[in-house]
Parts: structure tokens; C-alpha cells; sequence
């Protein structure tokens, strides 16, 4: 999640594109502690 944030913040996106940015950074190999999808399942988004 803190690179979730950095992401935020570095480039400007929403919530939204930020996460989506992570999970495919995380699924893509950039981020080893977090490859396995299993480590995202306790993550939601919610937007008003």
C-alpha cells in the first residue's frame, strides 16, 4: 500500500488509477512482495 500512495502522490492520479497502476506493477513482476494476487484480496475501493 505505501507504493500505492507514492504512486498517488509522484504521478498525479486518482485513487483509482494509482491502484490500478500498483496491481499491474505487482502482477507484472516490478514488485515481488506482492505478486500473488491472494495479498490484494483484502484491498476494495470505494468511491462516491
Amino acid at each position: 500500500m505505501a507504493r500505492m500512495y507514492k504512486v498517488l502522490a509522484d504521478d498525479n492520479l486518482d485513487y483509482a488509477s494509482a491502484l490500478r497502476k500498483v496491481r499491474l506493477e505487482a502482477i507484472h513482476g516490478k514488485i515481488k512482495a506482492a505478486q500473488a494476487l491472494s495479498v490484494w484480496a483484502a484491498f476494495v475501493l470505494f468511491e462516491n
